[in-house]
């Protein structure tokens, strides 16, 4: 076969149901088995016709346990296909948690030069209303424009701010000392997510209540900024030192990971990065999700964690019968 490298019948069952629902939903006629077995990554035509047939069942009954139809027509042989009118499109809803936690990802996802999906997330920000750019900001002609403006710029510049700040409920304003770290809309209102430097914990706050904004007025402004909270698990309460090894292919992308943050030793095989954290579950989730070629080694009881998750991974896929 032609395509016997492409179509790996062992590359894994998430990946081989992800590439037959994109086939099925695309396939205006639908497909027969033997076309599914030529086109789709994760069968092959090189397998026993009973190997596939066995294969696709299995598959079949997940994707439709999944909520994904998987129809056959009555020609010979039968042709598969899935209507797209019968995937649910369900409107997405974000609470007020949600779209701060994933104005904060966004931004650290921009703010990392290794990350090449830039434009997709800004496109899909933009849907969400999440972190939106400078120009929309002042496209969305609001009466917290000017104030987004302001405190959009001292985020690229990575400078704090100082502002007079009422809370709801409260009579009279006080002074705010704080770092941004992303502007979010939340029913048609604007907000701020930042470090307050005053107690050195995140707080969100209105725009429409947030008065008389300067950037870095404070003498210790500028050692505040240069060192802005960048990383997920550098916000929380807890205070510890990481110490993360980053090696293989990532090695030659570490100063784009760490972002100058914390101190980097540099090894033979790779690096070894110790920087602040705030947030032992944030971490291992980091760990996780940028691995593999990284590896933490302190604390020692978070990285026993990360390691029997793999672990556990790894023994759920090995014990697939496919």
């Amino acid at each position: 076969m032609g395509e016997g490298m492409r179509n790996d019948a062992h590359i894994g069952s998430v990946t081989r149901l992800t590439n037959l629902a994109i086939a099925l939903l695309k396939s205006e006629n639908g497909l027969t088995g033997s076309q599914i077995a030529e086109r789709v990554d994760g069968y092959s035509t090189d397998e026993p016709r009973d190997t596939f047939d066995k294969r696709f069942r299995r598959d079949r009954t997940k994707l439709e346990a999944a909520g994904l139809p998987v129809i056959a027509d009555d020609s010979s042989p039968k042709r598969y296909r899935i209507e797209s009118s019968d995937v649910a499109q369900e409107e997405v809803s974000l609470s007020f948690k949600d779209r701060c936690a994933l104005s904060m990802a966004v931004q650290a996802a921009l703010s990392d030069d290794g990350f090449f999906l830039k434009e997709d997330l800004l496109n899909a920000a933009r849907k969400l209303g999440i972190d939106l750019p400078e120009m929309e900001i002042e496209a969305s002609n609001t009466d917290a424009s000017e104030t987004a403006w302001l405190i959009a710029d001292a985020k690229s510049r990575g400078r704090s701010i100082e502002f007079e700040y009422e809370p709801a409920g409260r009579k009279g304003s006080r002074l705010r000392y704080a770092m941004p770290i992303s502007l979010f809309t939340y029913h048609g209102d604007w907000y701020l997510s930042a470090l307050d430097l005053d107690i050195d914990e995140l707080r969100t706050f209105k725009l429409a209540r947030m008065k008389s904004i300067a950037i870095g007025v404070r003498s210790d402004a500028v050692a505040q900024a240069d060192n802005p909270i960048l990383f997920p698990f550098q916000i929380g309460t807890e205070g510890f030192n990481a110490k993360i090894f980053i090696g293989g292919e990532l090695a030659n992308r570490i100063p784009a990971i760490t972002w100058g943050k914390g101190d980097v030793e540099w090894q033979s095989s790779g690096a070894l990065w110790t920087i602040e954290a705030r947030d032992s579950h944030a971490l291992a989730s980091w760990v996780l999700e940028n691995g593999p070629g990284i590896m933490l080694l302190e604390p020692k009881p978070i990285a026993a964690s990360v390691a029997e998750h793999l672990r556990s991974i790894i023994s759920s896929l090995g014990a697939e019968d496919d």
